[in-house]
């Protein structure tokens, strides 16, 4: 089946895009990662990545041409597959793929002096924003620039202004509904504006069924007898059933894939969030009369084993323990960028084969280096500089001549590898842990990465940060040392394939020339892809980075 690759909206108020570059030719072949075409915006350029995997059937543009954002710009396909049908024969100008149309947003009367607010697409891919905050109530008077409501994606928050002036008439959505993109928010226009004719009707396509709804053990998924796996021991999904199964929790190794060559797509996950738990058939025909939306699962990726059922009998058979008064515990909710960060996390321990190492440093000639740039620091005009500047610093020096650790992952097979150095570095704020960039860091000076730094820093405290800059990192600082933490276990962000954790400093006893000396010792801790890389190289890499940082002063002359 054909695949149509659409024009991504990149900025807020993008409308189309032009088709700076064509990297591939009708005919070619494409792979998931491969760059298609490079377009230009009036404020930066971007290179656009295939998602799927085949030939490249059909061009609907040509370098040069513009087109409107998140409209079809060209075909994926096998080699020879008959694509004439994507398209209507009434209008030979018009590219309509056979795909469902997205709902028309709602349109006021020609004669209203009322504005619909639509919901910005902030990353290439988002489908959809939570509003986390409503700024304004219906009623309240608002004025071009003012703060309606606040959103947040899988990487971040966003205040979203307005740019009307009027009142708040009507929201469509309260906080904590998710809104798919450039879709209706709320309305804007005069005090006592009629709108009643303006609707919006959320849709429930992408909505699951509680399987609680229907516990019948007809509704059960057994396992299927073979899987998707390919003979190369490698499972094919799309970027989309990817993503749609890590926000859904479904274990994708029970998804029967019905894409091409068994590759699994969208609609493959929705199948098997609507089939409800997976269990095994010993578990099925030993099951009886017990719902199973009432079992605790212990199978490997929540599988129902036929132990669970017999478990849960014995349990409901158990005379009832007195419980704890409400009193002595309570319940919090997560908050929405809590919830984002722990889907990110447990995707990165379910999708990576993440190893540690740890090792220490002699960090005397980088303390003693801080001292010295303090005393000059006015003189010269520097900021404050910190040992974690330098070790981000350092890092930016020596990762790069470990390739594999400065990529990203691309599917199963597949790595990226950056020229540049994007540093990426752990930032603790009231809302959570954000992750801001420093791109090309590898070519900035020491004093440049420190006040870089600072100000991603502050953007992130003080929640105004663009998003952009929080994403497109090569590789991953987390330092905890101020909180005397000596060893830890960083988890890494995917697609990236390493992450460098920093501890404190300890004072350690080593032997030199026949003498015991002490001296500061800081430590370090690097997870990385056990795909990407092998241990003995992740070795050298940190060896590397220990010599560097003794030997501060001699990298600074490099």
């Amino acid at each position: 089946m054909a695949n149509v690759v659409m024009m991504p909206q990149i900025g807020l108020n993008e409308t189309s895009n032009l088709i700076s570059t064509w990297n591939k030719d009708v005919g070619e072949m494409v792979k998931v990662g491969d760059v298609l075409f490079t377009i230009e915006t009036d404020k930066s350029s971007m290179e656009v990545e295939s998602e799927f995997e085949g030939v490249l059937l059909k061009k609907l543009y040509e370098e040069g041409d513009a087109c409107d954002v998140l409209t079809p710009v060209c075909i994926i396909g096998r080699q020879g597959e008959d694509i004439e049908d994507l398209f209507s024969a009434k209008e030979e100008e018009e590219v309509k793929p056979v795909v469902e149309a997205p709902q028309e947003t709602p349109q006021l009367p020609e004669d209203s002096q009322a504005n619909v607010v639509i919901m910005p697409q902030i990353g290439l891919n988002e489908t959809s924003n939570l509003i986390s905050t409503w700024n304004r109530n219906v009623g309240d008077a608002v004025k071009v620039g003012d703060v309606l409501f606040t959103i947040e994606t899988d990487k971040s928050s966003m205040e979203v202004e307005s740019e009307f002036e009027g009142v708040l008439l009507k929201k469509f959505y309260e906080e904590g509904d998710a809104c798919d993109v450039l879709t209706p928010v709320c309305i804007i226009g005069p005090e006592g504006e009629d709108i009643s004719g303006f609707s919006v009707e959320q849709s429930t396509a992408d909505e699951v069924q509680d399987p609680k709804t229907e516990s019948t053990l007809n509704n059960i998924q057994t396992m299927p007898a073979q899987g998707t796996v390919n003979p190369d021991g490698i499972q094919k999904v799309s970027p989309r059933a990817r993503n749609l199964a890590e926000s859904k929790g479904a274990d994708l190794g029970y998804a029967v894939g019905t894409g091409p060559e068994g590759r699994i797509i969208e609609r493959d996950v929705y199948t098997l969030l609507h089939n409800g738990p997976v269990m095994t058939k010993a578990a099925k025909l030993g099951l009886g009369e017990v719902d199973p939306s009432s079992i605790h699962a212990t199978g490997i990726g929540g599988r129902i084993l036929s132990t669970d059922g017999a478990k849960t009998s014995k349990i409901e058979t158990t005379t009832a323990q007195p419980q704890a008064t409400e009193e002595e515990y309570k319940i919090v909710k997560f908050s929405n960028i809590r919830k984002i960060i722990a889907k990110n996390m447990m995707n990165s321990l379910q999708t990576t084969a993440q190893l540690t190492l740890n090792a220490s440093f002699d960090a005397t000639n980088i303390m003693e280096y801080r001292k010295l740039v303090k005393s000059g620091s006015d003189e010269f005009g520097l900021g404050n500089i910190t040992l974690n500047d330098m070790v981000m610093y350092a890092v930016s020096r020596t990762v790069g001549d470990f390739e594999n650790l400065n990529a990203h992952m691309i599917g199963e097979d597949q790595i990226k590898i950056f020229s540049s150095v994007h540093l990426g570095f752990a930032c603790d704020t009231d809302k959570g842990l954000m992750v801001p960039t420093i791109f090309d860091s590898n070519k900035m000076s020491l004093n440049e990465i420190s006040k870089h730094s600072k100000e991603l820093a502050e953007q992130c405290k003080k929640g105004n940060i663009d998003p952009k800059k929080l994403q497109g990192a090569s590789f991953t600082i987390s330092n905890l040392g101020s909180f005397g933490i000596e060893n830890f276990t960083p988890v890494i962000n995917p697609p990236q394939t390493g992450i460098l954790g920093v501890g404190t400093i300890e004072y350690k006893v080593k032997r030199e020339a026949g003498t015991f000396i002490e001296y500061p010792a800081m430590f370090i801790s690097l997870t990385f892809d056990h795909r990407a890389i092998d241990g003995a190289p992740a070795a050298r890499f940190l060896k590397a980075l220990k010599f560097n940082l003794e030997n501060f002063n001699l990298l600074l002359a490099k």
